[in-house]
C-alpha cells in the first residue's frame, strides 16, 4: 500500500474531525473500532491495513482504483 494514499486518507480524516466528526462517531459510521481508527490517524505502524482504507473511503465517497499498467507483451529480440 502506498504511503501517499495512507497519508491522504489521515488527511481527509483530520478534515473531518475537524468540521465535527469524534473519533468515536467515525469508527461507528465506519464501522472500524475506534482505537484502530486512533492509531490510524497518529500513524502508528500497523494500523491502516488496505482494508481500514478501503472502508473509510467509501465513507468519504472515494474510490481506491488500482493504477493502470501495460499489458503489452514485450517484444523479443530478433535472432538470426
Amino acid at each position: 500500500m502506498s504511503n501517499d494514499l495512507k497519508s491522504q486518507m489521515i488527511d481527509t480524516v483530520r478534515e473531518a474531525i475537524h468540521k465535527g466528526w469524534t473519533l468515536e462517531a467515525l469508527a461507528v459510521a465506519v464501522d472500524i473500532p475506534q482505537p484502530l481508527l486512533y492509531r490510524f490517524v497518529n500513524g502508528e505502524t500497523g494500523s491502516g491495513n488496505l482494508a481500514t482504507i478501503q472502508k473509510l473511503a467509501a465513507h468519504f465517497g472515494m474510490q481506491l482504483t488500482a493504477p493502470k499498467r501495460n499489458m503489452k507483451p514485450p517484444r523479443r529480440a530478433e535472432t538470426k
